[in-house]
This record gives C-alpha cells, sequence and structure tokens, in this order.
C-alpha cells in the first residue's frame, strides 16, 4: 500500500523512545521536556545541545504503546485517536473532492470519524457483538479516545487489561479494513465477517506475543474470559 512507507517511518521514529504520562492530557503529541516546564526555551535548547539539560521525549499514549499487537493494526488505531485517518470528512478538510461524503458502511450519514468506527449502525452492531462475547456490559462513547479508555475491565490484572486493548485495536483496524474494502473493492458489508477477523486476529496476537498460552482458537472464541486466565504478567 502507499501508505506502508510512512508506517515505517513512525515505527523507526518510535523504536527506543521512552513514553510517559503528562499530567491529564487527552491530546496524542510530542512535550517538550526542558527543567520541568512544556514551553520551549532557546537558552534550555542551547544546554541541552551542549550536554548541560537532559531531555525527555513526552507522550500520553502510555497504555496504548504497551499493547501486544501487530504494528500496522496499532497504527491504525493510534491514527483513529489521534483524527488523522483518511475519512472522508478528515480528506474533505484537506481540500480533497467527495462525489459522495455518506458512510460506505450505512450509506446514510456522512463519513466522520465518530460515525465510522463508533456511531454507525453497522459498527455499533459490531462492538455489541464483541461485547457479548466478552460478557460486558458498557455504554461507549462517541469520542475516540473516551472510548478506548473506557473499553476495559476494572480490578483485573494488567495482562488482562492489555488483552483487552489489543481486541479495541482489533476491532477498530477491522472496522477501517472492512470499510476500505467497500469502497475500493466494491465489496459488500458483513458484520459477522469483521467480528470474526478480529476474533482470529487478536487469538493470533495473544497466542504469539503473550506468555504461558495454552488455549485454542476454538477456546478463545467460546470462552474468552476463561482463556484470559490463563496469561500472566
Amino acid at each position: 500500500m502507499w501508505e506502508s512507507s510512512l508506517v515505517d517511518l513512525l515505527l523507526q521514529e518510535l523504536e527506543n523512545k521512552r513514553l510517559i504520562r503528562e499530567g491529564e492530557s487527552t491530546t496524542d503529541k510530542w512535550l517538550w521536556r526542558g527543567i520541568g516546564s512544556t514551553k520551549f526555551s532557546v537558552n534550555v535548547a542551547y544546554n541541552i545541545l551542549l550536554g548541560e539539560e537532559p531531555i525527555v521525549v513526552g507522550d500520553p499514549f502510555v497504555e496504548f504503546w504497551k499493547l501486544k499487537t501487530l504494528p500496522s493494526a496499532q497504527v491504525t488505531a493510534w491514527r483513529v485517536l489521534c483524527n488523522v485517518i483518511a475519512t472522508k470528512d478528515n480528506l474533505m478538510r484537506r481540500g480533497i473532492h467527495m462525489a459522495c461524503a455518506r458512510c460506505p458502511l450505512c450509506g446514510v450519514e456522512e463519513e466522520t470519524l465518530r460515525h465510522l468506527f463508533f456511531e454507525c449502525r453497522v459498527s455499533w452492531r459490531i462492538w455489541g457483538m464483541c461485547l457479548e462475547w466478552l460478557g460486558f456490559l458498557s455504554v461507549l462513547h462517541g469520542d475516540a479516545q473516551l472510548h478506548f479508555k473506557m473499553f476495559k475491565p476494572i480490578g483485573l490484572k494488567h495482562v488482562i487489561v492489555r488483552c483487552w486493548g489489543g481486541i479495541w485495536v482489533g476491532i477498530v483496524s477491522e472496522i477501517w479494513n472492512h470499510r476500505n474494502k467497500v469502497v475500493f473493492e466494491n465489496g459488500h458489508v458483513d458484520v459477522v465477517e469483521v467480528f470474526s477477523f478480529t476474533q482470529r486476529k487478536t487469538w493470533s496476537w495473544v497466542t504469539s506475543m503473550e506468555s504461558v498460552v495454552n488455549f485454542s482458537y476454538s477456546d478463545w472464541c467460546l470462552e474468552p474470559q476463561c482463556c484470559m486466565r490463563y496469561l500472566k504478567d
């Protein structure tokens, strides 16, 4: 794909970076750090170049970048969280003419990030199937960042919370993949296909990236909560 080179560049930039949470910020961005301040200072920058001041790169998405998923799927989810993914409304804001601004999944509403991933009747069904599969009841937010923060259990060990985060990435990336299939390959909308692909994808991530995994794909599809209990931090 034409974006593959951009993804490679992003992963190179993120490699060996130390991520920290800066206050209560909710915007994914680089923060200038010099003597405890987020405001750029020429004097501090000069001292850093001379080796007299340390600099720490900050990033509020600490938990997100610790998820064990396929990098391409995680980058797609990151672009959703930052609202920089190429939905039709974002393309029009960049001056690109769109013959039709309607959502390709429902064919009714305008395609915005909020609508496509969280409020479209098609994506709504996919999230509903996912929550039912996980045995979880919740009313999720339409904002991407709040949706991600709400999509996790409370009071469980870190590895299970991380697994839920991977499932969130899987759903978001598969909605985007399915949307592109409908737009560019004249595919038909199939919520079961999106959900099944997410189950398969997340199972492969968990079994290949987490330690002490001893359950099958059928176990994962039938009893995901039981499977997660086998995971160890």
